[in-house]
Formats: C-alpha cells, sequence, structure tokens
C-alpha cells in the first residue's frame, strides 16, 4: 500500500490544474449511527482568568463533570483527586488531569475526552483511535476486470467479486467512478490536467493516456453495478465453500476472502465509517483528511495513472489531519465494562492491505 509522506516533491506534470479541487465529502452519507452525543468539546483546559462561555452555568457543569468522573472512576478503580478547595473551573481542570493521568496508568492508547451532547450536557468519555499508518487503502478494480470473463480465473473472479460487494455494499466503501468521490474528483482532475498539458508529450504518450482514462471508466462502470448487486454477498459463503486453491495465490486469497467473511458474520451490518467524527477535530475544513481521501476503490496500483493519482494525493495530504476511526464511551452513567473494542477497525485494514497486494499479484 501506499504511504502519505510528510513531504513530497511536486513534479512539473503533476501540478494542480486550474479550477481542480477535491469534491465537498456528502458527510450524510459517509457518517451513520450518530446520535446527541456527537458534540464534542475538543479542547483542553488551561487556566483562564475567568470560567469559558460554554461553562457559564457553573453549578450544572460542576454537577455533571464530577458525576461522569465518580462513574469513571468507579470502573477504572482510582479514588477522585479532592479539590474542594479550588474554585471553578481549576476544580475540573486538576480534577481532569488526575484521571487522565490515571486513565493513561491502565491504558496508555486511551485518551480522556470532555463531551457535551446536543442538549448541553457534560460528560467525561474515553477514546481509543485506531491508527491507520498514513496509507492509502485504496483497493485496485483493474485485475479483476481483465479476469472476470477468462474461464480459468472464473472461481477466483466470483470470489473477489463477493469481497468487493461486501466492501461497497456493507462496509460503504466509496468506488472512483463517482465524481463525488476523493479519488473520483482527483481522476477528473488528471484528466483535466491531461488535456491542458498536452504539449507536454508525445503523440503516442497522449494517445495512451487517454485510452487508459477511457477504459478505467467504462470498465469501472461495469463493475460498480455487479458490486452492487446483492447476490454476490448472499453467494459469498458458498463461493468460499466451492472455492479449491490451485496455486499459492489461490490459497491465500481463499484465507483473505474468509478473514473478511468472519468479518462480517460477526458484524453483519457494520460499516467502516460508523466510528469515525470529524467532530473530534477542531482543524480547518481543508485541512482535514476525511476517510474517503485514503479508504477507497481505484482503477489500479501500477502504471502511469496510478503515480498520477498517488502524487496528487500526497501532496494534498502532506498536511492534513486524518480522521481516523475512533472508538468512545461515555459515563454519563455507571459503565459495567472497559468498551473501546477497535478490533474490527483493525482486522478491516488489514485485511485491507491484504486484498490490495494480492489484487497487485494476480497473474
Amino acid at each position: 500500500m501506499a504511504l502519505i509522506p510528510k513531504h513530497t516533491t511536486l513534479h512539473k506534470r503533476t501540478r494542480q490544474a486550474a479550477g481542480c479541487k477535491r469534491s465537498a465529502v456528502n458527510k450524510t452519507e459517509i457518517r451513520t449511527g450518530f446520535n446527541a452525543r456527537d458534540g464534542f468539546l475538543n479542547h483542553s483546559f488551561l487556566p483562564l482568568a475567568e470560567p469559558k462561555a460554554e461553562f457559564c452555568n457553573r453549578k450544572k457543569t460542576e454537577h455533571e463533570f464530577f458525576t461522569s468522573l465518580k462513574n469513571l472512576s468507579n470502573l477504572f478503580g482510582f479514588d477522585v483527586l479532592d479539590v474542594s478547595e479550588f474554585i471553578f473551573p481549576y476544580n475540573i481542570l486538576l480534577a481532569f488531569q488526575h484521571a487522565e493521568k490515571k486513565i493513561h496508568e491502565k491504558d496508555a492508547s486511551l485518551h480522556l475526552l470532555i463531551t457535551k451532547s446536543d442538549d448541553e450536557s457534560i460528560t467525561l468519555a474515553t477514546a481509543k483511535i485506531c491508527n491507520t499508518g498514513q496509507t492509502l487503502y485504496y483497493m485496485p478494480v483493474e485485475p479483476l476486470a481483465k479476469r472476470i470473463n477468462q474461464k480459468r480465473h472464473r472461481a477466483s473472479a466470483e470470489l473477489v467479486l463477493s469481497v468487493f460487494a461486501y466492501l461497497y455494499q456493507i462496509l460503504k466503501i466509496p468506488f472512483h467512478t463517482n465524481d463525488c468521490s476523493y479519488v473520483g474528483s482527483t481522476y477528473a482532475c488528471i484528466e483535466e490536467q491531461l488535456g491542458d498539458n498536452r504539449s507536454e508529450y508525445s503523440k503516442n504518450e497522449f494517445r495512451d493516456m487517454r485510452a487508459t482514462l477511457r477504459q478505467m471508466k467504462k470498465e469501472s462502470a461495469k463493475l460498480e453495478k455487479q458490486i452492487a448487486d446483492a447476490r454476490h454477498v448472499k453467494e459469498w459463503e458458498r463461493r468460499i465453500h466451492l472455492f479449491h486453491p490451485k496455486n499459492e495465490w489461490e490459497k491465500n486469497m481463499l484465507a483473505c476472502a474468509n478473514d473478511f467473511f468472519e468479518l462480517f458474520r460477526q458484524f453483519p451490518n457494520r460499516n467502516l465509517f460508523k466510528n469515525i467524527f470529524p467532530e473530534l477535530f477542531l482543524e480547518e475544513e481543508d485541512n482535514n483528511a476525511y476517510p474517503d481521501t485514503y479508504i477507497s476503490f481505484s482503477w489500479s496500483l501500477e502504471g502511469w495513472l496510478d503515480e498520477q493519482l498517488v502524487e496528487w494525493v500526497n501532496i494534498s495530504l502532506q498536511e492534513a489531519e486524518l480522521h481516523e476511526p475512533v472508538v468512545l464511551q461515555f459515563f454519563d452513567t455507571p459503565q459495567k465494562k472497559i468498551d473501546n473494542d477497535i478490533s474490527f477497525e483493525e482486522r478491516i485494514f488489514k485485511n485491507l492491505n491484504t486484498l490490495a497486494a494480492l489484487l497487485n499479484e494476480w497473474t
């Protein structure tokens, strides 16, 4: 998989085409399962001359904060710091810092947050972030397009179709033929740039590049219709049972399909974007990398078009803040157990990495 580097060099042929910008993310389509808990206070409390406006209702804020702190301390097994001698909001600041230290002693990967819901109530929450490793999880469809009608690859192609259908229908991974998706809009920019810079290429180069773009559009449109067919998810388990690998690649592909199917069986309706919360970030809009920037279908992982795509994305994202999956547990009520399980997301990203490599090795 391609990495998102901290720094990258801009080549003459990959400069930003005039007028090309990434499409606005349709957050309604990507974000699901939200409730009133999704308004977040994203700052840490700092010593202030006077209370912040968000906490002007001192008694209500203190009551809600210390109630949730008691719930948190009971679950994690530590004593709440006595801050009765300190005035508001320093009492909250000191109690929060003490609790944060105790949480880190239990699990250094946990973050402690103060959250505010739509009804203005305050509560503590723990958060565990799934580290995506600054990786572009782009699933190439060209390998399947080349083999889907070949008799000797029929069983493998059907197995890959079922996996793709799961990624598309259940996980909700965006498809690159949609100009509203990040990768789709980037391909559109690359095509526009190619036309604007036609004089920089030889006649044969330009013809071949245009042919690649036409093929991508035609074949990708066909594949999107197929992976949108619910039949391929329904047939998935049967295809796994009937698949008999003839070589090492098919053996590895079967194992990958099995891993995805086990996740589907354990989490039949879980999509990949359920636990991604842009509200946790306060950065400027243009400095945010939404999930569709690094999780998507794409055409290929090799060739000039992929090189252009990856370099374009690297330039776009080198200063961006990635929105990664975050599992939250709220403490407005007593909790029976610590519940910040990110195993689903970790397994998905691991399997996506494996799948992309297998598709690129398909012979």
